[in-house]
């Protein structure tokens, strides 16, 4: 399990995120740039609102310090690189999905140290200073997320027939992948007792469903289109569990608190692959409506 954690993963996503990138040109990311206000108001939605709910969730119910502890580092991460991917699977604005986990990583950078300072001194009683992980956190970002998809749109501008004859081959080829991903992404033996996520399971849907509905109506109050809907619900949805793990592993030496972020891993993953299924499912639903009188012209 953790050669395929470790080593296939990586490889995996560096493969879907690149062909990805043959999907996109960098048109799509000026059209991105157009809308500032969507990535201004999204990412500070992300810093501010989660941490909130952790915090909601925490005075509501009766959580042990060192699930509030762990809540509360989770809520404080920026979006994941598999946002991403589940984004390309839902078709959703892929270039807008990029956009907003780069921005995060890059914010977090800041709001991490800031959040987890003040949440962690009041409801776990713990004086304690993050370090942030810059170089981890960095180095995901590029090697993962921006250099495949920046490769994978290099090979469609030089390659363009190419890209072109072989797209469906690259789609099932991508599906194939992000099937590898979905199914080991999630490593249940880290840190992850049956005890622990029986107590952390209430904790992580009530989390992952609040950043659902956040990401939600903060999309309708923008005003977000379906594909940028899909991209902006994802990126809430989906925490970087890499980075909590990390933090609470290398830099607080905590490895039993991994049981909240194990747990939200497989929560936010099913949510996801939900909302996608039922977002598909509505668009094709909403197909057939204005399809049927188009017909029913045609016949008369």
């Amino acid at each position: 399990m953790d050669i395929l954690v470790n080593i296939l993963i990586p490889i995996a996503m560096l493969i879907v995120m690149s062909i990805i990138g043959t999907e996109l040109v960098v048109d799509d990311f000026k059209r991105v740039s157009r809308y500032p206000s969507t990535i201004i108001i999204a990412t500070c939605s992300q810093v501010l609102l989660l941490p909130l709910l952790a915090i909601a969730i925490i005075m509501t119910m009766n959580l042990s310090a060192d699930l509030i502890t762990a809540l509360v580092i989770f809520s404080a991460m920026p979006g994941g690189g598999l946002s991403n991917v589940l984004t390309s699977l839902g078709k959703g604005n892929v270039a807008l999905s990029i956009t907003l986990t780069a921005i995060g990583c890059f914010v977090s950078l800041i709001s991490i140290p800031l959040i987890l300072s003040f949440a962690l001194n009041i409801f776990a009683g713990t004086d304690t200073r993050i370090n942030v992980p810059v170089l981890a956190m960095m180095a995901q970002l590029f090697f993962l997320v921006l250099v495949p998809i920046a490769t994978g749109m290099w090979l469609r501008e030089k390659k363009p027939r190419w890209v072109s004859q072989h797209s469906r081959l690259l789609k099932r080829t991508s599906n194939l992948f992000m099937a590898v991903i979905l199914l080991f992404g999630f490593n249940i033996e880290n840190g992850l007792s049956s005890n622990g996520f029986i107590e952390a399971l209430p904790v992580a849907i009530l989390f992952s469903c609040g950043a659902l509905l956040i990401g939600y109506f903060t999309a309708r109050l923008i005003g977000l289109q379906h594909q940028e809907l899909i991209a902006l619900v994802t990126e809430f949805i989906f925490r970087n569990t890499g980075i909590a793990i990390l933090i609470l592993f290398v830099v607080m030496d905590r490895p039993d608190l991994l049981v909240i972020p194990a747990t939200c891993a497989l929560v936010q993953l099913i949510l996801s692959l939900l909302f996608i299924a039922a977002i598909r499912l509505r668009g094709r639903m909403d197909e057939g409506t204005e399809a049927a009188p188009i017909e029913k012209a045609a016949a008369d």
